[in-house]
């Protein structure tokens, strides 16, 4: 009677076991576990991990709406926003200003900077929001390795050339992107610096020999940063300039300018050039 019973009771567990779909005639222990539904989940904008979306941190979460709010108004997010999601940023990429790194290009509006020039220890250029809750919107940034005060040569001479560019606003009220040719002759002995901007054009292609700038630049002993006044070829502007050598020899030097009239005429720029 014992045996029987038994019988029975394995006789109910089994055909239970079928009923249930959870196997093939009981052919073994997993026979009887029944399958679980598949879980539908919305997709994260932060990746999945095993097939499951992966819930964003705030810090990540912020980088990723301001990401997209960026790009639907047809800039590229800053260098630090891809960087935030764990990316390498584009080199074309804004980011905040610094010393050592690029300033960002101001977006809409137009100018010209130092990118593909081959300078190696700095980054310099101009631009122009236009019309902007904070006023005109032109700007001129610089950045760069500098050099060490005492790596900088106490005596002899070196020619710079490199290029300068600015954003000149006419007696018009008129604006235009101005580029030109740059030379820098350093007295290392005298700490002086000749600056002598020539073929001056606006926009790429009209002439403006009137824009062409000359002045001198100079720097204390044991320094490497360097200022002075600068005037254009017309007679219509004056202004500062300032600057300093960059590199870890003083192979580079550059700076920013700004030059006003008794008016409305105005160049703002940055210039750049290298041994």
């Amino acid at each position: 009677m014992k045996s029987s019973a038994l019988f029975l009771l394995a006789s109910v567990a089994l055909s239970g076991g079928c009923a249930s779909g959870g196997g093939s005639g009981g052919s073994g222990p997993g026979s009887a576990a029944r399958s679980q539904p598949k879980v539908q989940s919305e997709p994260s904008p932060c990746g999945t991990l095993y097939g499951r979306p992966v819930e964003c941190v705030p810090t990540q979460r912020a980088a990723i709406d301001a990401a997209m709010d960026r790009t639907s108004q047809g800039s590229m997010p800053s260098a630090e926003t891809f960087e935030a999601l764990g990316m390498y940023a584009p080199p074309d990429a804004p980011r905040s200003s610094s010393p050592s790194k690029p300033a960002p290009t101001p977006t809409p509006g137009y100018g010209a900077d130092s990118t593909g020039l081959g300078f190696q220890y700095q980054s310099f250029g101009a631009w122009n929001s236009k019309n902007t809750e904070f006023g005109s919107g032109i700007s001129a940034w610089h950045g760069g390795q500098p050099t060490p005060a005492s790596a900088v040569p106490a005596s002899g001479s070196a020619r710079f050339t490199g290029n300068l560019f600015g954003i000149y606003v006419s007696p018009s009220r008129s604006d235009s992107t101005a580029r030109a040719n740059l030379v820098l002759d350093a007295n290392f002995s005298s700490r002086s610096i000749g600056f002598t901007s020539s073929n001056t054009t606006l926009n790429g292609s009209a002439a403006a020999p009137h824009l062409d700038l000359n002045g001198t630049l100079t720097y204390a002993v044991a320094g490497s940063g360097f200022s002075g006044t600068l005037r254009n070829a017309g007679g219509t502007l004056s202004g500062s300039a300032s600057g300093g050598f960059y590199g870890p020899r003083a192979e580079e030097a550059g700076g920013t300018f700004s030059l006003k009239s008794g008016g409305t005429e105005t160049l703002t720029g940055a210039y750049g050039a290298k041994r």
